[in-house]
């Protein structure tokens, strides 16, 4: 743990009413790995008595099709259901499927970025499927995912073959080949190679420059439900790993007080369209969460690149009448900021490429994806918002460097267009993860003392 960040916490601990708090950094996702043998001390942290999801459910994926391929087209959809409720029971803990709701959203469940992995893992040994890394989150109700399974073995099913041997991957083929590449220049150190790649690739995508081009809305995700008048809805970061994921951690903080609606970017789904500003995809997103929002009434929020989606689709609903509370940015960095960028943008790819081996390596739709906005941001100014804005920036550089006491934070991004500027502890990413309910309760203490809502 760096050193300033230490004596963060420590400060912290000072000012809180607990007898005995002591800072520690803990890998979450290593003491989740431990089960049983987890020290009782600990337990707290973690769900307790996870089943592996490898053991919940079907363990021969020939057999899982013998028995599908003797049922109606339905009846393999129920059948499909059962298996991923049974095995989302298993990884949260659950005692049996009826636990688990098949229209609620995975990720209100409780689902986030390792618990997502291990379901997947789950299912890819059950049915023989290799699935995608964001599995959970392109499907994000266990309905939705039943769906997707039965389309994915349906080749399979109607031959009536007892084996996935023959079935094509999810996700393979040339796509899969672009992502190899990357990854394979990025290990070898040609990055502009490798990002030439993906600059080759999404320029064959097809695009939207208008909400009637695109080929789909996206459906806002419901990460908590709460009986407060204000609506949250965040925006993902369009870094290849982001996603409504993101804000799993922080919802946890929310639930049971605040609705937490978390919205995906256009583009980042197989058969999406790109599209051709930031602009066009703050439009879209407007759209999407518009039915869900009422003026005055709901907070704009997001992370990292999310910020910027947040602070571009505030200007459009404003523009249509449509006000939010605030909009809230938590560590955004301006893509005109070329001091913090070349401080910290290394550092930031170092730890987006880290977190892609805990999660499995993930697809070219998501890196040409990646690419194409972040080219696209290139070319955006912030717009004028009448709303407040709130400015979270991290206190610490990413990487674990050490910030000598009075060293100037070149690393540290700015947001001149906000109302108010607050530093929380810890560094771009655990702000969000192991300290993500810290932050998430500044968010609410400037909130409460900036917003009005009407009971």
């Amino acid at each position: 743990m760096a050193t300033g960040e230490a004596l963060r916490l420590f400060e912290v601990a000072l000012a809180g009413d607990q007898p005995l708090l002591a800072p520690v950094k803990l890998d979450l996702g290593v003491l989740r790995t431990q089960g049983e043998v987890l020290p009782k001390l600990l337990r707290g942290l973690v769900p307790p008595a996870r089943r592996s999801a490898s053991g919940g459910g079907e363990a021969d994926s020939g057999a899982l099709l013998k028995r599908l391929a003797g049922l109606p087209e339905d009846e393999q959809e129920q059948e499909l259901l059962t298996l991923v409720r049974t095995y989302a029971a298993a990884v949260l803990g659950h005692s049996g499927p009826n636990a688990i709701d098949p229209d609620q959203g995975l990720a209100e469940l409780g689902f986030d970025s390792l618990t997502s992995v291990e379901l997947r893992n789950g299912l890819s040994s059950a049915t023989g499927l290799r699935l995608p890394a964001s599995l959970v989150f392109d499907h994000p109700m266990p309905s939705d995912l039943a769906k997707f399974l039965r389309a994915e073995l349906a080749d399979s099913l109607d031959s009536s073959v007892g084996t996935v041997a023959a079935q094509a991957p999810a996700n393979t083929g040339p796509g899969d080949s672009i992502s190899a590449l990357f990854h394979l220049g990025i290990k070898q150190g040609k990055d502009f190679e490798a990002w030439e790649i993906l600059r080759a690739a999404s320029l064959l995508r097809p695009t939207f420059n208008a909400v009637a081009e695109a080929p789909r809305i996206p459906s806002p995700v419901t990460l908590s439900r709460g009986p407060s008048p204000l609506k949250l809805i965040s925006f993902s970061s369009y870094a290849a790993l982001g996603g409504v994921h993101q804000y799993a951690r922080m919802a946890a903080r929310f639930r049971g007080e605040y609705d937490l609606l978390a919205t995906a970017n256009p583009g980042f789904a197989e058969g999406d369209s790109l599209p051709t500003s930031i602009p066009a995809a703050a439009e879209l997103l407007a759209e999407a969460i518009r039915p869900h929002v009422t003026d005055g009434q709901f907070v704009l929020f997001g992370h990292s690149a999310g910020g910027l989606m947040a602070h571009a689709t505030a200007t459009v609903l404003e523009a249509q009448g449509i006000n939010p509370a605030a909009v809230v940015m938590m560590d955004s960095f301006r893509p005109d900021d070329s001091v913090a960028l070349g401080e910290a943008g290394g550092s930031m790819m170092s730890g987006i490429l880290d977190r892609e081996e805990l999660v499995g390596q993930v697809d070219a739709t998501r890196l040409t994806a990646m690419d194409w906005y972040f080219r696209l941001s290139g070319k955006w100014a912030p717009g004028d918002v009448r709303a407040p804005i709130l400015f979270v920036q991290a206190s610490d550089p990413m990487g674990g460097a050490e910030q000598e006491a009075g060293q100037e934070k070149l690393w540290q991004p700015t947001w001149r267009e906000a109302h108010t500027t607050i530093e929380v502890p810890g560094d771009h990413f655990s702000m969000v993860e192991e300290l993500a309910s810290d932050t998430a309760q500044v968010m609410l203490d400037w909130l409460a003392a900036n917003t009005r809502t009407s009971e």
